[in-house]
């Protein structure tokens, strides 16, 4: 294994290092929070209890929260000679969120009217008391509860955009450092961007732009594919030319904070190059891999 590749082996090995670590940083910075029981307005107790217990799974689903479980929360509560039910202003979440050592607790609403269900909810932060989160979505029957429970979830985590606002990507750009040069991040859409780039190594210099195409939403870690164009440019002690390549790649962008990612891709690369001085040209295929730290802007 020669020099190159030796340090290229490294740098993909501390890339996939710090994406591991910046899992295991989020999953520590999970909050407690806790789901009081729904009233019902022009519904059974029944259903409004049903749709916070599907809430409170969900919540689990995104793996962004502690939940607390309708189980610890009754028992706590009847120590306190307090009941789930009844609980909808933010003074009873902040009191209920001390008794369970909660940092939010989500209260909310199942109504109907006419034939359409209307969840409501709103979080509030036990510590100031103020709702930091409110969310309302509808299911057109009581069979798409459980669906549109899962869509509140989401939308209560930050996993997806509440209808007349932007999610965090979109119109956000941000500045990279990759093995080796550098680049320009910029979404254009939710599930798209572009970035300009340019790298050099040894005697060559690439001056090329990425598309990268998102496959999922998720705040933490964001699954893509691509593909990029690039301009080649060498000089050595008996050769010097231009060229060209193109590369379809795949991979995971993990954030290990709002505003920093560590990426790691890796994809097929074909490369052309003419050679002016000896009017030779060669082409070929390899594997290819980029690892960079993001810092974004918004």
């Amino acid at each position: 294994m020669n020099s190159q590749l030796l340090i290229r082996y490294k740098a993909f090995l501390i890339s996939l290092i710090l994406i591991f670590l910046s899992c295991n940083l989020y999953a520590e910075k999970r909050i407690n929070i806790a789901v009081a029981e729904f009233s019902g307005k022009n519904v059974s107790a029944m259903d409004a209890s049903t749709v916070s217990d599907l809430l409170r799974t969900e919540l689990v689903k995104t793996q962004k929260f502690n939940v607390v479980n309708r189980a610890n929360m009754e028992q706590i509560l009847a120590e306190q000679s307090l009941q789930m039910s009844g609980c909808t202003t933010q003074e009873c979440a902040v009191r209920i969120g001390k008794l369970l050592n909660a940092q939010r607790v989500i209260v909310g609403s199942l109504m109907k009217l006419g034939t359409l269900y209307i969840i409501n909810a709103n979080m509030v932060d036990i510590e100031t008391g103020e709702i930091v989160k409110s969310a309302k979505v509808n299911a057109q029957s009581i069979e798409e509860l459980p669906e549109q429970s899962e869509y509140l979830a989401r939308i209560l985590a930050g996993d997806v955009e509440i209808k007349g606002r932007k999610t965090k990507k979109e119109n956000n750009f941000g500045i990279g450092l990759n093995y080796p040069g550098t680049s320009i991040k910029a979404f254009l859409g939710n599930s798209f961007c572009l970035e300009p780039k340019y790298q050099f190594e040894d005697d060559i210099q690439v001056y090329g732009i990425r598309s990268n195409f998102y496959l999922n939403r998720d705040w933490m870690c964001l699954f893509f594919v691509g593909f990029e164009l690039d301009y080649v440019a060498f000089e050595g002690e008996v050769s010097e030319g231009v060229g060209g390549a193109g590369q379809l790649f795949g991979g995971i962008e993990c954030f290990v904070s709002k505003h920093l990612s560590v990426q790691i891709d890796l994809g097929p690369v074909f490369v052309m190059l003419d050679d002016d001085n000896s009017d030779a040209s060669v082409s070929g295929t390899d594997i290819g891999g980029n690892v960079g730290v993001y810092y974004y802007f918004k």
